[in-house]
């Protein structure tokens, strides 16, 4: 006796792949694009998948299939937590690897179990800083140089240090002297790009953002310590 056969009716339904566990997708081709994403999620530390929109306005859809690959291929992660219907990206150790081997870029990669308060804090930081790039990026006239392009034309002795972007200043304050190690949330320059290739030093203009809150207990000691900021640069061993 024959068996009917059974037919199916539609298309085949495509499963997804899962949001925060690794599985085993097609083999893909790094592409310098994909280079250029995983660099921009290294230097800003955690980034929301629509911070990466502003950074790079082309297609949204296109762009979220990338970042799927580059998580399930484990150079980025993913860590457990939404942000306003947004997925957060952060750098592994095998995408700070492949930095280094494809660009010679060195960032450190950012642990996934990153805490829900510095997690705010870092998120506020990062929202700041894209908006600034993407203002850059779409400026004919102006350009943004991140943290590790200074470093890397300054002085031998910064370059080597183990926290370059960290220094020490002594202040009198109410005629009592403090000593503060200073640490701003981010150092970056932006340039006037004609003037930056003829070499003029006043084409650069460098900036130490703080991000505070502004908690009652904690404004008078964060303010004291950060109006120290501008003679501080003064000392700076960057290339300014």
């Amino acid at each position: 006796m024959q068996v009917p056969i059974q037919q199916t009716s539609g298309p085949t339904k495509r499963t997804r792949a899962p949001r925060y566990r690794r599985v085993d997708l097609a083999p893909f081709q790094i592409t310098e694009r994909d280079l250029d994403v995983v660099e921009a999620v290294g230097r800003h530390g955690v980034v929301r998948s629509t911070d990466l929109d502003h950074l790079f306005p082309t297609s949204p859809q296109q762009l979220r299939r990338r970042l799927k690959h580059l998580f399930h291929a484990g150079y980025l992660a993913r860590p457990k937590v939404e942000i306003a219907s947004a997925m957060l990206y952060l750098l592994t150790e095998q995408g700070a690897t492949l930095l280094a081997a494809r660009r010679g870029i060195l960032l450190s990669p950012k642990p996934d179990t990153i805490k829900l308060a510095q997690l705010s804090h870092t998120l506020d930081i990062t929202g700041f800083m894209v908006a600034i790039e993407a203002a850059c990026q779409r400026s004919v006239a102006l350009a943004l140089e991140p943290f590790p392009d200074i470093l890397s034309r300054s002085p031998a002795a910064t370059r080597v240090a183990s926290t370059p972007e960290k220094w020490e200043v002594n202040i009198k304050h109410r005629g009592t002297s403090y000593t503060f190690h200073l640490r701003p949330d981010g150092i970056f320059d932006v340039c006037h790009r004609k003037g930056a290739e003829k070499g003029d030093p006043r084409a650069r203009k460098y900036f130490f953002p703080y991000y505070d809150k502004l908690y009652a207990a904690s404004w008078q000691a964060d303010t004291t310590e950060y109006m120290a900021i501008v003679p501080a640069k003064q000392n700076l061993t960057f290339a300014v």
